[in-house]
């Protein structure tokens, strides 16, 4: 008794595909896998080796990018890569998605805005604190004339 399964396999964004196909007679199972040697002038070789290509590459971009303050010791640099790196992210959401990417953008602008006025806030209020432990307030106004 033989029986025969056909599975394909399709890979999302690629017209490649891979068929696996299985014998089964008296118990043994055969698996033969068959992979097309091209697909629209491209070969499974080197649709992987892009890939890789593209991984490696992303990780060097992401590793340089995100220590520029450790190479160059300037936190003011990191910051800027990092908003130039988030400006080009909104950039391409808005030209995919208008519809999506202007409220991201907005979302975004409202949120490091309100974190802005936060952080500001709580240095004041250190400051405050750190002036009426010694004694600051009394000491200004004296020199004031008061």
């Amino acid at each position: 008794m033989a029986t025969e399964y056909l599975i394909k396999v399709v890979g999302e964004g690629s017209s490649a595909t891979v068929e696996t196909s299985t014998n089964q007679t008296s118990g043994l199972n055969e698996n033969k896998q068959v992979v097309p040697n091209t697909q629209n002038g491209i070969s499974v070789k080197n649709l992987k080796l892009a890939g890789g290509a593209m991984i490696l590459g992303k990780g060097a971009v992401n590793f340089a990018t995100s220590n520029v303050a450790e190479f160059t010791g300037s936190k003011r640099k990191q910051e800027r890569v990092n908003s130039a790196l988030k400006m080009m992210g909104h950039a391409s959401h808005i030209a995919i998605s208008p519809a999506t990417g202007i409220p991201a953008l907005a979302l975004d602008i409202a949120t490091t805005q309100i974190s802005k006025n936060r952080e500001i806030m709580w240095k004041e209020k250190e400051l405050e604190e750190k002036r009426a432990r010694l004694n600051y307030s009394s000491f200004n106004r004296s020199r004031n004339g008061g």
